[in-house]
């Protein structure tokens, strides 16, 4: 059942996220923060080490295989993409 979401908040909670781009093979294991609304975080690294895929679970442009991605208490495979996706400012790295 698809949940309805309403005036997001803009919390933000990794859970013991794990993910992998080959099945079996995890790239990262329980990876686990939060983000409060109005906080501001710096994700840093070098070239290819996850900081775009990171950001790429909140709207489900790839989905983690173990965990969750939580918003405003939300696991985001439960909530319509749609919904998911409309309140949510995304400026990708490449240019179009």
């Amino acid at each position: 059942m698809w949940m309805r979401w309403n005036n997001p908040r803009g919390e933000v909670e990794f859970d013991r996220v794990e993910f992998g781009y080959v099945p079996g093979q995890p790239v990262l294991r329980s990876a686990s923060f939060q983000v409060e609304p109005g906080e501001f975080v710096a994700i840093a690294g070098s070239s290819g080490s996850g900081k775009s895929t990171l950001l790429n679970w909140v709207p489900r442009f790839y989905d983690v295989t173990g965990g969750a991605v939580i918003v405003d208490g939300c696991d985001v495979r439960d909530l319509r993409l749609g919904a998911l996706r409309k309140p949510i400012g995304f400026v990708g790295q490449d240019n179009y």
